[in-house]
């Protein structure tokens, strides 16, 4: 019996791998996953989580770093405003300055958004686990 349970958490664990992209999800903890469909799932699941919040870290980090300058710029115009119309005005040169890069970063978002569905749903078909309705 041990054997077999070795055998499907392998399995298992394969499947983790070939659903998420990741390497690193193999050295998970098998024998939870050996357990049942759903913990299969639920591993499969949490690496691409995981995989989705550093999609998103990274790209977070790039447009900081891309739009730095109009951000020290907002800042210092916003700091000089003495009315609202100049607070508008330094806003819509932010938003104007920055629009590549934010349509960019939404775009990557919505790919890394798109790659996490996609892996759930393939893990949840490979797991024959069900929309819970709870």
């Amino acid at each position: 019996m041990g054997s077999l349970r070795h055998a499907a958490a392998s399995v298992v664990a394969a499947s983790a791998v070939l659903l998420t992209g990741q390497a690193d999800v193999a050295s998970a903890d098998t024998a939870l996953a050996s357990q049942g469909p759903q913990l299969g799932f639920r591993a499969a699941a949490d690496v691409a989580a995981d995989a989705y919040r550093e999609d998103r870290r990274s790209i977070l980090r790039a447009y900081r770093r891309e739009t730095g300058a109009a951000q020290q710029k907002l800042e210092a115009r916003l700091l000089d405003a003495r009315t609202a119309q100049e607070r508008r005005s330094a806003f819509r040169s932010y938003v104007d300055a920055t629009a590549e890069q934010q349509a960019r970063a939404h775009a990557q978002m919505q790919v890394a958004r798109q790659k996490f569905r996609t892996t759930v749903v393939a893990a949840r078909d490979q797991f024959g686990v069900g929309l819970s309705a709870g």
